[in-house]
């Protein structure tokens, strides 16, 4: 809740008689309740989380779970010197980037789910690494090391204005992390090699397929990370230190020809090298769209559109976009609750991004019908 709204600005002479109570009491307060992260003020006092008309200014304390008491300890005060309080939830964090809250954009060592990617040389497009698959027979080479690679949108490798007939499924070139155009140094940090795109109109079981295979040739992850996670992200999705976003299990539903789940109106994620970390709901399964090349209809020498057919669309929000520009690759997750008191999310992967609507909701196409067409399956990685 801001504190900082300007009809809930504090009088002058109020607002110094507060200011020296925190700097009198805050180390008492702080030595007293374990569970206190932040003491500060504000102009109003809050009840169910709405604004208490008329409450006045107070002294706010904002503790990392409101409603519980630390064992042996007592009751935050209701006054502190003749000044009201106020609890809220809230906490405080620094703001340096650490290597585990890595930027999309980074030079990231090992490669993570959710990063910026794009062909080598090509400064015009940015796509996401979606997300870490082996070979379906799960096969060795000679020295007993798997494969691994990752899926993106075909579209993010290839121009897509040039017409289906100047893609090229099996060519070899080199994939970048980050994509060519972020960088200030325009050095081309080579991640990886194209080895298989399908594209548009390509089908698998009714479902338009646009999606690319990437070899990895470095910076090999050795366990399941995504980039841009920042701390305020996170705690506003539900997690944080003691309750980390995680998807080792290679798990994934499959939502093609309409498929009905009882998990259906469970939250999706996404991580997305563009918009990074999103919540919404697939409101519909099934969606067809068709992609324009030229901007104008009819426009001359345009090559005509494809059509994405048995899509999943995912709508973020209250007026908050699931994705935009730059996300396509990334994967979409449904969060499932813990199996067990005390577990964790299970995050279960339904499909990958290709692209949006005028209206800003999303469109993805179903997993597994992305993995069966390229002929692999979601990577596995200890917890």
């Amino acid at each position: 809740m801001a504190s900082y709204e300007h009809k809930y600005l504090i009088e002058k002479n109020t607002r110094v008689e507060i200011e020296e109570c925190l700097r009198e009491f805050s180390s008492k307060l702080f030595a007293n309740h374990s569970n206190l992260q932040i003491v500060s003020a504000s102009g109003f006092r809050s009840k169910q989380g709405e604004i208490e008309e008329n409450s006045g200014p107070c002294i706010v304390l904002y503790t990392s779970c409101k409603g519980v008491l630390p064992y042996k300890e007592k009751e935050f005060p209701k006054c502190i010197d003749g000044i009201k309080t106020d609890v809220r939830e809230g906490f405080f964090y620094l703001f340096p980037r650490e290597k585990r809250n890595a930027s999309s954009k980074d030079i990231l060592n090992p490669l993570r789910m959710g990063a910026s990617i794009g062909r080598e040389g090509d400064i015009n497009r940015e796509g996401t690494l979606g997300g870490f698959v082996i070979e379906e027979a799960e096969s060795t080479c000679s020295g007993g090391v798997q494969p691994l690679y990752f899926l993106t949108c075909a579209h993010v490798l290839f121009d897509t204005s040039k017409g289906i007939q100047s893609y090229f499924p099996k060519e070899e070139f080199s994939v970048v992390q980050p994509c060519c155009g972020v960088l200030a140094d325009k050095r081309n940090y080579v991640c990886g090699k194209h080895l298989q795109s399908v594209f548009p109109p390509e089908h698998q079981e009714g479902v338009t397929v646009d999606a690319s295979l990437v070899g990895i040739s470095a910076r090999f992850p050795k366990e399941a990370l995504f980039s841009d996670l920042t701390p305020m992200r996170l705690y506003q999705m539900g997690y944080g230190e003691e309750k980390p976003l995680l998807y080792s299990s290679g798990a994934y539903r499959d939502y093609r020809l309409n498929k009905e789940h009882d998990e259906r109106n469970n939250t999706c994620i996404k991580v997305g090298a563009n918009t990074g970390l999103t919540r919404g709901l697939l409101t519909v399964n099934g969606i067809t769209a068709k992609y324009l090349h030229g901007t104008i209809i009819g426009e001359p020498n345009t090559p005509p559109g494809e059509d994405y057919y048995a899509q999943l669309e995912i709508t973020g929000p209250g007026n908050m976009v699931f994705s935009q520009g730059g996300d396509s690759g990334a994967l979409v997750f449904q969060v499932d609750p813990p199996k067990e008191k005390g577990g964790n999310d299970n995050l279960v992967c339904i499909g990958m991004i290709v692209g949006g609507t005028s209206y800003h909701s999303t469109v993805a196409t179903p997993i597994c019908a992305v993995l069966e067409k390229l002929k692999v399956q979601l990577k596995k990685f200890s917890e």
